[in-house]
């Protein structure tokens, strides 16, 4: 009888054959019509593509890392930017179609997919009525995108080998501690404009995104995510050190299976200490209000849901918290850092940007609520649809509320104000209601689930969520493909309820050990 291993060789064979043959083919045509740049993206796309032919959970990997790095070697195709992230969608969807085609595999679904596409289908409606047509189909053609990326990811993630999930995990945190790395670097050496001077040889960090806040943005995909399985590693690591000693009495031989993984866990463990150490102070070096905003959201909501006694504790501390704040202890830090959390208040409070006396303490303020305002404004003039996807701009000198900022800063510094003036009432109804779906999965398996392995995933990724839709009121992250960053979330956070559901899935880790598990040992 042939074994199992060589026939699935010869499947896997099969596609990979097929992929290098139409390569050489296009690549012996290109070298005599095309540029350089283009032979050497089509050989990494060729080379990447056979890659997740055998390692499939790579096209997760490689899409999320490609999001900081997308303008790195972009080339200009049929008036298009062809970015890094683009090639990898690409190779990712193409694998994804070979291995449904020629090995037969299922296509896995998922209902976030109806809501993703409710969503979509308004951004077509509003784009029928957008002055700027070509502006509203690019906006559509970049949540097409992060649409695209959730199925792949969904294919991708199979919660029946948990280790793949974590990979994508870690893709998430490991590329904001990349960023974050360059980010500091940049903030230390006072690299960039003068406008990103905070003083004493200090800049604001903005890595490869161009803007402060955008950077911050992104570095919150990470610690909190990071936080979450460096706990869970943590917990492994202390059931695997207690065993190895265990074994280790029968010999040096004997515990090597026991030494290897305990090596394993403490290297994941501080893996993702340290990168969402990095992704932190990444964010403080950012000097973004709306990320600080942001974080400290997320920080109160993982320690209300990682247990009972740091649910506890938080409530204790709270009423110490607002003494601090109120007895102006707060003074005694460095001056521009306190200058900018004190200033956080100008950026939530409310005014009339029409009216007020502009300094230059308060310009920042009022710029933004004046962006507010135009926002405002656009919606009440269309309530149902908005002004079209990508069409703020295009509107904004029609609506701004003062002459100092008759130029538009490209957008509401408010997502949800953003959306209603782009999209109007159903467009922020379709996006709240596919946002509150996947928050509302990750609360119950957090509140729920007694497995370890998908409760840490689910924890991290909806304070995720929590703290991304806080910085949301003062920002927009969902440019630059920010958005399959959330894609990538929800793909965790489906992931760790079929693992949850699976039951049991979390024994690739505890390496065969009956360990009881309850929701008072995150405490």
């Amino acid at each position: 009888m042939i074994p199992v291993a060589r026939v699935h060789s010869h499947a896997t064979s099969l596609p990979a054959l097929l992929v290098s043959a139409v390569g050489v083919v296009a690549i012996v045509l290109l070298a005599h019509v095309a540029p350089p740049a283009y032979v050497a993206l089509l050989l990494a796309a060729i080379g990447a593509g056979l890659l997740v032919l055998r390692h499939p959970w790579l096209a997760g990997v490689l899409l999320v890392a490609s999001v900081p790095v997308q303008q790195v070697g972009a080339v200009g195709a049929g008036g298009a930017s062809l970015t890094a992230t683009r090639i990898c969608l690409l190779v990712a969807l193409a694998a994804a179609i070979i291995r449904w085609s020629a090995l037969a595999q299922p296509v896995i679904l998922h209902r976030g997919l109806a809501l993703y596409a409710c969503f979509l289908l308004v951004l077509l409606l509003s784009v029928h009525g957008a002055t700027n047509v070509s502006a509203g189909i690019s906006e559509l053609a970049r949540w097409c995108i992060a649409f695209v990326a959730f199925g792949c990811f969904l294919q991708w993630c199979d919660p029946a080998r948990p280790m793949h999930v974590v990979m994508l995990a870690g893709a998430v945190v490991a590329a904001t501690a990349a960023e974050a790395l360059y980010g500091l670097f940049q903030s230390v050496r006072a690299v960039g404009p003068e406008s990103f001077v905070i003083g004493g040889g200090v800049t604001r960090a903005f890595g490869t995104f161009g803007r402060p806040n955008t950077f911050a943005g992104f570095l919150e995909f990470g610690p909190f995510l990071a936080a979450a399985l460096g706990l869970y590693f943590a917990m492994r690591t202390t059931t695997a050190l207690r065993l190895y000693r265990q074994i280790r009495l029968q010999g040096f031989v004997a515990a090597t299976p026991a030494r290897r993984r305990l090596f394993w866990l403490v290297a994941l463990m501080v893996a993702f200490f340290a990168s969402g150490s990095l992704a932190f102070l990444g964010i403080v070096a950012s000097f973004s209000r709306g990320a600080w905003v942001g974080v400290a959201g997320g920080i109160l909501a993982f320690a209300l849901l990682y247990g009972p006694r740091t649910r506890l504790l938080t409530l204790l501390a709270i009423p110490l918290v607002i003494v601090v704040v109120a007895s102006g202890l707060l003074a005694r830090l460095p001056g521009s850092l306190e200058e900018r959390v004190v200033s956080i208040s100008d950026v939530a409070r409310p005014f009339d940007a029409s009216s007020i006396p502009i300094t230059d303490e308060n310009f920042a303020a009022v710029e933004r609520m004046a962006h507010w305002q135009a926002g405002w404004r656009m919606f009440k003039d269309h309530p149902i649809l908005g002004v079209g996807p990508g069409n703020f701009n295009t509107l904004y000198p029609s609506y701004y509320v003062r002459e100092e900022f008759r130029f538009s800063q490209g957008h509401a510094h408010n997502y949800y104000i953003h959306l209603l003036a782009e999209t109007g009432i159903l467009g922020l109804v379709a996006y709240l209601t596919l946002l509150g779906f996947f928050l509302f999965l990750g609360l119950r398996i957090v509140i729920a689930c007694v497995e370890p392995l998908p409760r840490a995933i689910a924890l991290g990724c909806t304070v995720t969520l929590v703290s991304l839709s806080i910085h949301n009121l003062f920002e927009n992250l969902h440019v630059l493909n920010l958005s399959i960053m959330y894609s990538s979330l929800f793909c965790l956070l489906v992931a760790s309820h079929r693992m949850w559901r699976g039951s049991g899935t979390s024994a690739c880790f505890a390496a065969g050990e009956n360990v009881e598990y309850s929701a008072n040992e995150h405490s």
